[in-house]
């Protein structure tokens, strides 16, 4: 991260004005952006400078998986009303946007795009294919997943523990129907040949009135 403050040469070290023929909000100003880039790239060539405009392109998960392939980034946060129009002419390459909402300042939305762009470098990771089976990686949502066998009523949810029966596909390779991608938002079809689930509740308010182990 760099201060901006150091590259004013103002005595006050500020970095915003009030924008030129008026309005509200102050508008931070073209001259310390351009040093901190020129002092930055005396150190090293950078392979985008990136501004996080709420105009900007839409992140997504192929952009990150675009930019993760990069060298090195320079992320340019706005704030108050903006950067000087002149900063978005001449010495940004790239404009991202994280949605279409209105931040501070867009430090929360540089923090977004480099996590995700960080944890797909290599060696960020614990497990590199963990990454890889990520929701949004192949246009779709990751499927849903479970932790232990056990079942546990507590009240309010009933987790039931259930065989899952692997198939070989047509090329030979194993299937486990429960990390198979969803084809439709939330909605995962579960082939009566692959899943079997038992539940033996006798009442309906067993759900909400039995408190102990629940076991099917």
């Amino acid at each position: 991260m760099h201060d901006l403050r150091p590259f004013s040469t103002n005595k006050h070290h500020t970095t915003d004005d009030y924008a030129f023929g008026g309005g509200a909000g102050m508008v931070m100003m073209i001259e310390p952006i351009d040093r901190c880039i020129s002092s930055l790239k005396e150190q090293r060539s950078y392979d985008e400078i990136i501004y996080m405009s709420p105009d900007g392109e839409l992140f997504t998960q192929s952009l990150a998986n675009q930019l993760s392939l990069k060298k090195n980034l320079i992320l340019l946060c706005g704030h108050y009303k903006g950067v000087d129009e002149r900063v978005r002419e001449h010495l940004v390459t790239r404009e991202i946007s994280i949605g279409d909402y209105v931040l501070s300042g867009g430090e929360l939305a540089a923090a977004v795009v480099s996590d995700a762009i960080i944890r797909l470098l290599p060696g960020v990771l614990s497990d590199e294919t963990s990454a890889l089976t990520d929701s949004f990686q192949d246009g779709l949502v990751a499927p849903p997943v479970y932790t232990g066998r056990q079942s546990i009523m507590d009240g309010k949810f009933l987790m039931c523990s259930f065989q899952v029966t692997k198939q070989k596909s047509t090329n030979g390779d194993m299937i486990n129907p429960l990390k198979e991608p969803k084809k439709e938002g939330r909605a995962l079809l579960l082939n009566s040949n692959f899943i079997s689930l038992s539940f033996f509740i006798t009442q309906a308010h067993l759900l909400s009135n039995f408190h102990g182990p629940f076991y099917c």
